[in-house]
This record gives C-alpha cells, sequence and structure tokens, in this order.
C-alpha cells in the first residue's frame, strides 16, 4: 500500500513550484505564524499555491511563549489567520519551545490556548511535538492525549518516539515527521531549499478521509535522481546545458548549498546575472548555474 506523505512549508524553502509538488506530495502544511507577532512571509503565497494545484491545505502555528500572557496574542493571531486563509485541513500548533516557562506554567497556558482555539472554531487543533521535548517540559498534563499527535523523530527508525502522553493510544500518532534537514529532496518536491521536511500518516486514503473530511490522492515519491522540469520563458534569454552536467546552487558560487542537478540539453531561461571572474545565472528564485565557470563554458546561448 503507497503511503500517504506530506510536507510542510514556510519562508526557509524559498519559492515553490506547486505543479511539481503536486506530482509527489499529498498535502501540505503552511507555516502561518510565531509567537505573538510574527507572521511567516510565504503564507499568501504558499497558500494560493498549493490551492491552485487542488493540494489540500492546513496552517501551523508555532507556539513560542515570552511569558504567561501573550498566549492571548498568540491565539488571536493565529484565529485571524484561519480565517483570512481557510484550509481543508485541521489547523496545527508546534509545541517545540517553552521559552524559559516552568513545566506548571507550560501546563496550564497550553491547556487554555487548546481550549480557547476548539471554543472560537468549533474544531480541535493538531499538536506538532517531539517526545524528548514533550516528556521534559510538560509531563503534568492530560489534556493532550486526547488530541491528534503529529510527532516529529528524523532518526530514521521503523517508528517514531512518542511522548509518553500518547504512549497507550491506538495508533499512538496520526502524522510522523520522519525527514527533514538531513535529506536533499527539496529540488524534486519542487522547492528552492536543498532539504523537505516530509511527514507520513498513519492509514489509508479512506481513514484520512475519515479523520480530516478530505479526499487525498496517493502519489508516488520522487525517483532517485529526479527533476523538476525546468521552466523555459519565451520572452528570456535562453540557454542549454553544454556539459554533461551542471550543478544549480542556492546563489552564484560552488561554495553555496547546491540544491539541484541539471543534465546535457536542459533549456532554462535567463532571469538575472552575476559576472565575478565566473560567470553565473539566475533561473528561478534561489536557483544558480555556471554559464562559465575556472574558464570553461557549461551553457551555450540558444539562439
Amino acid at each position: 500500500m503507497a503511503k500517504i506523505t506530506g510536507i510542510d512549508v514556510s519562508e526557509a524553502q524559498g519559492a515553490v513550484n506547486w505543479t511539481v509538488t503536486r506530482q509527489h506530495a499529498a498535502f501540505v502544511y503552511i507555516k502561518a505564524s510565531q509567537g505573538a507577532s510574527l507572521v511567516d512571509p510565504s503564507l499568501k503565497a504558499n497558500w494560493e499555491g498549493a490551492g491552485e494545484v487542488g493540494l489540500p491545505r492546513g496552517l501551523v502555528h508555532v507556539f513560542h511563549p515570552l511569558d504567561l500572557k501573550d498566549w492571548k496574542q498568540q491565539l488571536e493571531s493565529i484565529l485571524s489567520l484561519v480565517v483570512k486563509f481557510p484550509c481543508e485541513m485541521p489547523t496545527v500548533l508546534d509545541l517545540q519551545s517553552d521559552g524559559g516557562l516552568r513545566k506548571s506554567e507550560m501546563d496550564n497556558i497550553g491547556a487554555k490556548f487548546i481550549k480557547r482555539y476548539a471554543e472560537n472554531v468549533g474544531e480541535e487543533l493538531i499538536i506538532r511535538t517531539n517526545g524528548p521535548f514533550f516528556d521534559k517540559n510538560l509531563p503534568l498534563t492530560d489534556w493532550a492525549k486526547h488530541r491528534k499527535l503529529w510527532v516529529v523523530d528524523t532518526s530514521g527508525g521503523d517508528e517514531p518516539a512518542v511522548p509518553r502522553e500518547w504512549s497507550k493510544q491506538k495508533p499512538p500518532w496520526v502524522l510522523w515527521q520522519y525527514s527533514g534537514r538531513e535529506n536533499a529532496l527539496g529540488a524534486a518536491y519542487g522547492l528552492s531549499s536543498r532539504y523537505v521536511e516530509l511527514t507520513r500518516f498513519f492509514g489509508d486514503k479512506k481513514r484520512f478521509n475519515r479523520l480530516f473530511g478530505v479526499m487525498v490522492t496517493t502519489v508516488e515519491p520522487p525517483k532517485p535522481g529526479e527533476r523538476p522540469p525546468q521552466p523555459v520563458s519565451r520572452d528570456a534569454i535562453q540557454f542549454f546545458v553544454d556539459a554533461d552536467s551542471v550543478d544549480v546552487h542556492i546563489s552564484p558560487g560552488t561554495h553555496f548549498p547546491k540544491v539541484g542537478e541539471l543534465e546535457k540539453g536542459d533549456r532554462v531561461a535567463l532571469l538575472d546575472m552575476s559576472a565575478e571572474g565566473d560567470v553565473w545565472i539566475q533561473i528561478a528564485d534561489g536557483k544558480w548555474v555556471a554559464w562559465k565557470i575556472d574558464g570553461k563554458r557549461k551553457l551555450r546561448r540558444d539562439r
């Protein structure tokens, strides 16, 4: 049975080619806000882009308390965004920061946040956390285990380590982020970042629909070495790859992280150029390739 896998995105992933993302992701969670005042700069673009290709969407609020009172401002922030950016899937509360508060204080404001959100929206939040953090910083509570768990564990095991609060639930988790910064699959999923945060759903399409009220399409993961198609603009100067291959970097220079690779014959459009000894061209947001490097031409003008 094919696994139902989704991704989550934020400003950190840069520009997203949603057509490519839709080929390999069944759903997407979009970072909406963090703390009392931060709204993710890419929220609107990501929400619109995912919607245009029909990906089921959900919002994430990253809980980051500074004192005992700012949970109210955080609640108001995510409530306003839920109204402005309606989604197909439940909102997620990311609980992986205690802001230096004591365990009893985190327990108290966490319970209030969850309760008030449900009263205002009419549905429960999904809690995203990791076992070590929750067990250390929120071990007094019994309110959390009754909510759906999105567990974060990228250690590579066959099963995630869940917080003790959920250990007796069956199943203990609903969503599991099993891979992130340790992979190099960003480009294969249409992202500008080197990596992609991958999350697995526990169950099949029928259970997904029963829990979330959304019909999801099962998609296949990218094959090893698979690359997103290279967009070509008719109005821009065109180049084709004249070498066997050429690396794509996040900025002009080989010392910047690699985010993909082009093969001989691939065509690209010039958006911008950087020339400081070597000559680099920008082919998309956060994607640069060397036109001429170490005296050797990697690209040829397509006339």
